[in-house]
């Protein structure tokens, strides 16, 4: 199982992450992942946040890295800096629409689709261990789950290493889930998202 850490949005936070990464550390996850915001504030951090927790943990620290808002040019120089810095796993998205967007779009001459992302990894041989995410419920954007099991397949093929899903509130969904992937040929670890529910308005949530 792993830990997901936000960036933190002020520099007390920021101070304080290692501090609390240090003491869930005791607790022996396999890993740890930073999330990647859509834009502006904390994305920058997180690529630093990444590089400081592996040195200090010596444990796998995850990546998340999204298609939103960058160029392929943009998308290709911070993967080859995620090289020069030895951050090797990656869990690609193709990313929400900004705060106050309605419908996501890609930017000009960036990506549309994760595959893409996928593709312009996995252009670095084998370095990275790719993962990306998968929708037991169904994604927001596909017109059914057959659809969005064979953008998954899609995904798979362009160079993804394991799935990692989103949070499910009935176990059935998951074990369908894995079922209709299973037919139409996804073969690699699926890892159930897990959110812990920490008090009673976060259920009604």
């Amino acid at each position: 199982y792993s830990f997901e850490l936000f960036p933190p949005k002020t520099e007390k936070g920021r101070e304080k992450l290692p501090e609390t990464a240090g003491i869930l550390k005791e607790l022996e996850p396999d890993w740890f992942a930073v999330t990647y915001g859509a834009g502006g504030t904390t994305r920058e951090l997180t690529m630093d946040i990444v590089d400081e927790l592996q040195k200090r943990l010596q444990i796998p620290i995850m990546h998340h890295f999204t298609c939103v808002g960058h160029s392929k040019a943009e998308l290709e120089a911070i993967i080859k800096k995620m090289k020069e810095k030895n951050i090797c796993n990656i869990l690609a998205l193709r990313g929400d629409a900004p705060e106050g967007v309605e419908h996501w779009e890609p930017a000009p001459d960036g990506l549309e689709y994760c595959y893409q992302l996928i593709e312009l990894i996995r252009s670095h041989d084998s370095f990275f261990s790719i993962g990306v995410a998968g929708f037991p419920e169904g994604h927001i954007d596909c017109p059914d789950k057959g659809t969005d099991s064979r953008y998954l397949k899609i995904k798979i093929d362009a160079g993804s290493d394991f799935v990692i899903t989103q949070l499910f509130f009935d176990n059935n969904d998951y074990f369908e889930y894995l079922e209709r992937v299973r037919k139409i040929g996804v073969t690699v670890r699926i890892i159930p998202g897990i959110i812990p529910i920490t008090n009673y308005q976060q259920l009604l949530r």
